[in-house]
């Protein structure tokens, strides 16, 4: 025998040892024998088995988990179309952005209702764009596609919504706990557009502070606050 062939098969006679073991006693051997004959025919092998949606989706609950946990579920009644500039001006409850007005369009749309959740943040240095991805189960850094998908999803209020949820606490209602301790409410709206972007709500200790936040933002947002969502 050629001896640098012999001196090959010596360097390799534990591993082709161990591979017929497992060839012949294995109680996977069958397993392994297929993926060998893949292998020898140069085709893909051990390749990891697709996971079903259903555990992918189990997968991405527990992700979420770890960065959110749902603290509330609440309904949100649908509104009827309303003017920009008519939404939070009761001025003994609400100091009011004056940006809203020149951010988003003159009127916002009717907005239907539904279940919607109240997240707390587990993980600190969030930004609004990270906190889409989470919601929505995407990667995506295109800002465009994540508004998309917000909006689509039915995932962002009217500003009415979030007039009407911050009111309801502010007068007694409080079935659904919104941050008063100086703590940040961080709520997604849209406008007639489509463009969404965020309202930062809290309590100064005399009235609401309402806040307009572009969603391309790139403030990191710390831990313990709420995010709120539609749907």
């Amino acid at each position: 025998m050629n001896p640098q062939l012999r001196q090959a098969l010596r360097a390799h006679l534990g591993r082709l040892n161990q591979t017929t073991q497992l060839l012949v006693c294995s109680d996977d051997g069958d397993v392994f024998a297929r993926e060998l004959d893949k292998f020898n025919q140069r085709k893909p092998c051990w390749v990891p088995p697709t996971k079903s949606a259903k555990a992918q989706a189990l997968e991405m609950h527990s992700i979420v988990a770890v960065i959110m946990t749902c603290v509330a579920t609440f309904m949100t009644p649908a509104v009827v179309a309303c003017d920009t500039k008519d939404c939070f001006t009761d001025n003994k409850v609400f100091w009011r952005d004056g940006d809203m007005d020149s951010w988003l369009t003159s009127n916002i749309p009717a907005t239907q209702g539904g279940e919607s959740k109240v997240l707390k943040l587990v993980r600190d240095r969030m930004t609004f764009k990270q906190m889409a991805q989470v919601v929505l189960n995407e990667s995506s850094d295109d800002l465009s596609l994540l508004a998309k998908k917000l909006v689509e999803a039915g995932k962002t209020f009217s500003l009415k919504q979030v007039e009407e949820r911050v009111s309801a606490f502010h007068n007694g209602d409080k079935s659904v706990a919104l941050l008063n301790n100086g703590w940040t409410n961080l709520f997604f709206i849209h406008d007639k557009k489509g463009k969404v972007f965020v309202l930062h709500v809290h309590w100064d200790g005399g009235r609401w502070d309402v806040y307009i936040r572009r969603f391309g933002h790139d403030d990191e947002w710390i831990a313990d606050i709420q995010l709120f969502l539609r749907n």
